[in-house]
């Protein structure tokens, strides 16, 4: 068994299993924010290797490629009731 990861990894189908459904709720309309803005999103540290070593996902930790500002005026914008 080789120790190296391939160069591209899909991890859609695990990842889907290992969040719940309000994890995967909330992280789906993250990404649709970040792709309607044109923001970069990314999924970091415990996760990605709880996730890699098949492990219980305890949080979701995400880099943002915005300013706090950006996210704050959109998050305001979309959810201002919610």
């Amino acid at each position: 068994m080789s120790s190296t990861l391939p160069a591209q990894l899909n991890l859609r189908e695990q990842m889907h299993a290992a969040l719940t459904a309000a994890q995967r709720t909330l992280v789906r309309e993250i990404a649709t924010l970040g792709t309607e803005s044109g923001v970069g999103l990314y999924i970091v540290g415990g996760f990605v290797r709880d996730l890699l070593l098949g492990g219980a996902v305890r949080e979701v930790d995400l880099v943002v490629e915005a300013t706090r500002l950006d996210l704050r005026r959109r998050f305001s914008r979309d959810w201002a009731g919610a």
